[in-house]
């Protein structure tokens, strides 16, 4: 039901002090995890997500931020064990359970470009699955660019 719709508006600052916003995320595509520290799945795909995380580091256009239940000081003691490369917002409970209705976890969230939710998944395997073909299109789109024309005949 989520997808084709916008993303509810947000101002968020992770457990480093960072602050995102709807507007600070607008021209990039947000991959949001939601979860809770007592979500054994949850912590289980940790290492899958931080190998995606760690494949797209140097896309510019990509955000890795994740909303968890548990406050701050819970998540950062719990990721000192746990290490998940994502942005950490805590205390997220009232925006997963108002504006979210979240009732499973993990939920994964893609938010396009012009911020609208554009899929919504369960598990790791389709963000795999999701940011492969968006390499892909940005190739295409990339490799379909024209070419800068050269000297003109006419000039010389």
């Amino acid at each position: 039901k989520q997808e084709g719709q916008p993303f509810p508006q947000f101002n968020f600052t992770d457990i480093n002090g960072k602050e995102y916003s709807n507007k600070s995320i607008q021209g990039k595509t947000v991959i949001v995890k939601c979860w809770l520290i007592a979500c054994a799945v949850c912590v289980r795909e940790f290492p899958e997500l931080n190998a995606l995380v760690d494949i797209y580091k140097d896309r510019e256009d990509l955000i890795f931020l994740s909303l968890a239940k548990d406050d701050d000081t819970e998540l950062i003691k719990f990721l000192q064990k746990k290490p998940f490369l994502y942005e950490v917002v805590g205390n997220q409970s009232d925006f997963m359970n108002d504006e979210l209705a979240i009732r499973e976890f993990p939920i994964h969230y893609v938010i396009n470009k012009d911020g609208i939710i554009e899929r919504v998944f369960q598990s790791v395997r389709g963000i795999e699955d999701f940011l492969d073909k968006l390499t892909v299109q940005n190739k295409t789109d990339e490799s379909i660019a024209l070419p800068s024309p050269g000297p003109s005949l006419l000039e010389g």
